[in-house]
């Protein structure tokens, strides 16, 4: 699996959860952006998840 990342997490609400992840990608995206100098999109497509 080397173009996509599994998280297995826990929360009591589903929206901070939501916001949390969205927060994590736009830092790790502007951390490589910045690091290799480049610009745009890092993901594909927005992040998605299964309740299990």
């Amino acid at each position: 699996m080397t173009n996509h990342v599994h998280i297995l997490v826990t929360s009591e609400q589903e929206e901070p959860l939501a916001r949390g992840i969205e927060g994590t990608n736009l830092v790790y995206t502007q951390y490589i952006n910045r690091k290799y100098k480049r610009s745009g999109r890092l993901w594909q497509s927005r992040f998605y998840y299964t309740i299990i």
